[in-house]
């Protein structure tokens, strides 16, 4: 992946074909970081997804990319199914042009580092926008809980809380 991103920062390569959302990325955060660094080259690189018929460079394409949730028939709780919802919503702040805050720091101690930090913010604002909207649940709030903390202990090297 890394020499394809290299190949169209150099100018040869002007569209990638995927046949998936997961095959492209290894997460959310790291696809729409690359995709947006592909259209924002000059010339800009369009993805196009075989499976969802998406394409990177329309505005359409672009949109639906940006929150990618299961469907709510796969959640045996509606709680769950905001939480998650919320979650993804919460990372599509962050791309480059809305909030800038997902790094482009692309050593192995950086990525690691601002995917936490990304991660804690994502489930902070989807178990707060869960308790505003009142779809909180016991279990929701309980797995936020517990998400939150093993991405915190993972970042710290150590468990800072006590349970």
């Amino acid at each position: 992946m890394l020499q394809l991103i290299e190949d169209c920062r150099a100018g040869k390569v002007n569209l990638i074909l995927a046949k998936s959302i997961a095959r492209f990325a290894r997460n959310v955060v790291d696809c729409l970081s690359i995709i947006e660094e592909l259209r924002n080259l000059n010339p800009p690189v369009g993805v196009y997804f075989d499976e969802s018929n998406l394409y990177t460079l329309d505005t359409t394409g672009a949109l639906v990319l940006t929150i990618v949730i299961p469907e709510l028939s796969q959640y045996s709780d509606i709680a769950e199914f905001y939480s998650s919802a919320f979650h993804e919503i919460v990372h599509s702040t962050g791309s480059a042009n809305r909030l800038n805050r997902l790094s482009c720091d692309t050593s192995y101690a950086g990525y690691q580092e601002s995917y936490s930090k990304e991660e804690l913010i994502a489930e902070i604002g989807s178990a707060f926008l869960c308790n505003h909207c009142g779809v909180e649940s016991n279990g929701s709030f309980s797995n936020s809980v517990s998400y939150i903390k093993g991405v915190e202990s993972r970042r710290c090297g150590r468990n800072r809380y006590r349970t």
